[in-house]
């Protein structure tokens, strides 16, 4: 082969060779020099850690409730190496660690206890530290100091109050086991407070239960709890502690609730005029002096009269609080998850803030928030 037909290929072979070369240490040299991506939002972390830069946590010191189906995760800006970090928790829990491309994916694998926060971090194989990182899971947390083992009463005083609740009632209000019944749902642990429905059966059974209201306890109705105990002589003792007594209503209307106090829990999440569709009660033995208005209409729901027209309230009973709304007549006032054959005639927003609405009411009833319950009207204006 002549000299110039051997230097004509070699070069044809060599220089392809030359330039992907060139290119391969260019990439990897621009891998190894990367810069952390800018602040992406407010909410979002963005701290350098080694070669990383960390963008983001979910949650991020935030209220949420973390199950097996809800792990916590954490995004960097470029592809994880494997054993590049250990993750550092405390409180521990059991949990699995799962790293897929720039995401690190925390999962619990043991039930997390209720109202406790938990703290992890993020450490380097350099030993250096992430910013330490929490969320919180929600509901009550366990007691911080369980009962002496040889406090023999208090013990089966927690376990009537879970399995037995006619039992544990029983022991604290004076009134026979003839005299109610009454289901509920219970957890499995003992908490400050449980929920019961009671259906009274005698007339000292219900004065029982309204003392064991006016004694320090809660009241929570919503819509046809002042539809009951009517009195054919003068006012029964159970409107007395409501508030007031259903007189009627007419055709479902859409009307505009004035929300009298937005500090309250009850009211604090509404707008200053909320706009819904409900069957509207109609009162009767209401008196503004006695109440703490929540929430009222200006005008008649059906034929728009002006008026004074109670919807929401709350007030002190001896020592025990009361919490009443008259709305909550429509399936799409209550959930925004209606069936698919339920026509709603109300937005899904109206049934999300409803339940803010009661569960606010139910929060400032148990003491859990404050709120005032001070009529806004004196007596006899």
């Amino acid at each position: 082969m002549k000299p110039r037909y051997f230097f004509f290929i070699t070069a044809l072979i060599l220089i392809p060779i030359i330039v992907l070369l060139f290119f391969i240490f260019r990439n990897k040299e621009q891998q190894n020099n990367l810069t952390p991506l800018p602040t992406p939002t407010p909410v979002s972390i963005n701290q350098q850690l080694g070669n990383y830069a960390i963008q983001k946590t979910f949650p991020v010191n935030g209220t949420k409730q973390v199950t097996l189906q809800q792990p916590v995760t954490l995004s960097v800006n470029q592809p994880i190496t494997t054993n590049d970090f250990v993750i550092e928790i405390e409180p521990n829990f059991q949990h699995t660690i799962d790293t897929q491309g720039k995401t690190i994916t925390i999962t619990p694998t043991e039930q997390l206890q209720p109202g406790t926060t938990y703290t992890y971090k993020l450490r380097y194989k350099d030993g250096s530290f992430s910013d330490p990182y929490s969320f919180t899971t929600q509901g009550i947390p366990p007691t911080s100091t369980p009962p002496a083992q040889d406090n023999i009463p208090q013990l089966e005083d927690q376990w009537n109050r879970i399995s037995q609740p006619d039992l544990y009632l029983q022991n604290r209000m004076p009134y026979q086991t003839s005299d109610f019944s009454v289901k509920g749902d219970y957890t499995p642990t003992p908490t400050e407070h449980f929920f019961f429905t009671v259906t009274v059966q005698t007339t000292q059974g219900k004065q029982a239960f309204l003392d064991w209201i006016k004694s320090g306890k809660a009241f929570i109705g919503m819509h046809s709890a002042t539809d009951t105990f009517h009195g054919k002589d003068g006012v029964d003792p159970y409107i007395e502690m409501i508030g007031a007594e259903f007189k009627e209503h007419h055709a479902q209307a859409e009307v505009d609730c004035i929300n009298q106090d937005a500090k309250n829990p009850a009211c604090k999440s509404l707008p200053p005029t909320w706009h819904l569709k409900d069957e509207i009660y109609l009162m009767k033995n209401f008196e503004r002096s006695k109440v703490h208005g929540l929430l009222m209409l200006d005008k008649h729901p059906n034929d728009k009269t002006p008026g004074d027209y109670p919807i929401a309230w709350c007030k002190e009973y001896g020592k025990g609080r009361v919490f009443y709304t008259s709305l909550g007549h429509r399936e799409d006032v209550w959930t925004p998850n209606t069936p698919e054959n339920f026509k709603r005639e109300n937005p899904t927003d109206v049934s999300e803030l409803y339940q803010k609405h009661i569960l606010g009411g139910i929060r400032w009833a148990l003491g859990l928030e404050d709120g005032d319950a001070k009529p806004q009207v004196s007596p006899g204006i």
